[in-house]
């Protein structure tokens, strides 16, 4: 079972920045940069990484069925090709979990 907090998790824009929920938990809020580019800017790059951020629970659960899906691949078909894909995904995963590969 993963550690983090279960998915699906959502945007919402505030004055100072944008929060991400998992339903009525509060997972973080990402406060709007000032100074780094023009106003707008800095309002679009907070905004699109909280968006990466909502996405992640999403991104894991996609990575381990990919890993499934790629080691079974890997003992049938092109090992070199499948085994250097399953290498990348397995990396990502354990970025994402803390966990040392």
């Amino acid at each position: 079972m993963s550690k983090h907090t279960p998915g699906p998790w959502t945007v919402t824009e505030h004055w100072d920045g944008t929060s991400i929920q998992a339903g009525q938990f509060h997972v973080t809020h990402t406060i709007q940069s000032c100074g780094f580019h023009e106003p707008e800017m800095d309002k679009a790059v907070t905004q699109a990484n909280a968006l990466l951020i909502a996405a992640a629970p999403d991104l894991l659960e996609v990575l381990k069925l990919c890993q499934g899906n790629i080691s079974s691949l890997l003992a049938s078909k092109h090992p070199l090709v499948y085994g250097k894909w399953l290498s990348v995904v397995e990396d990502a995963i354990a970025k994402a979990t803390g966990e040392t590969k």
